[in-house]
């Protein structure tokens, strides 16, 4: 951990190239040589495990309404979105043929819902029917309680977004914390390091940003910008 060049996760995959959270953004991410993928994961009227940030089709597909309204069937043929128009890639849903079986990469796993085991029940099941790596991350804690019922050998870590959060998950049991970058400082991250946890932020995208990430040894770097960051860090 301290010491260690973090890891740098490629958020939504190369979204500057293809749909966010499509699977060819995520390949391009991989054969950029980024070994790690972040998605955000919501459920289908059916339970069905569906790769998509937004609780509405509308901004990243040429679906509307609510996804929690369609099922998983009828949403793995939607077209995707992609600067404003029709794009051929297809909204990733977590069933078979498995979308993500080819993918050589780290996955860093959003669930979205909150207190939503039965979703991660499906995630962890499909991913490991697949032999995925990856983690599990949320910022609702009770998601990571049914993580580590139904995939206790998969990390799991806090999403964090405000410094009230920060100092009640700080004080708590979890392994790993992801945390808003503005909130992190150096004192945070040798805490964190002392007591064996890790520590990582989303999403810094400017150099400056990214730069003070590394400088102040996070774990890992949750980023729109995945190349900017390999650079930086490679200046060390």
């Amino acid at each position: 951990m301290a010491g260690q060049l973090p890891i740098i996760v490629a958020h939504r995959g190369l979204h500057h190239q293809f749909p966010e959270n499509s699977v060819e953004a995520f390949r391009a991410a991989v054969e950029a040589g980024f070994g790690w993928v972040e998605f955000d994961v919501q459920a289908a009227s059916d339970g069905t495990p569906v790769i998509i940030h937004d609780e509405t089709l509308d901004r990243t597909t040429m679906g509307t309404g609510p996804v929690a309204r369609r099922r998983g069937e009828e949403l793995r043929h939607v077209r995707m979105r992609f600067n404003d128009m029709p794009h051929a890639a297809r909204l990733p849903v977590l069933k078979d043929p498995p979308v993500l079986s080819s993918l050589d990469a780290w996955l860093l796993v959003e669930i979205k819902p909150p207190d939503a085991e039965e979703l991660v029940r499906r995630v962890a099941t499909r991913l490991r029917a697949i032999h995925s790596r990856w983690i599990l991350q949320s910022f609702n804690a009770n998601n990571l309680v049914h993580g580590q019922r139904h995939a206790p050998d998969v990390p799991a870590a806090l999403l964090i977004e405000s410094i009230d959060a920060l100092a009640i998950a700080v004080g708590g049991p979890w392994e790993m914390l992801n945390v808003q970058h503005d909130l992190v400082e150096t004192a945070l991250v040798q805490k964190m390091h002392e007591q064996g946890r890790k520590i990582g932020v989303w999403t810094p995208n400017s150099a400056a940003e990214l730069r003070r990430a590394v400088q102040i040894g996070v774990d890992m770097i949750i980023t729109d910008e995945p190349g900017l960051a390999r650079a930086i860090v490679l200046e060390r």
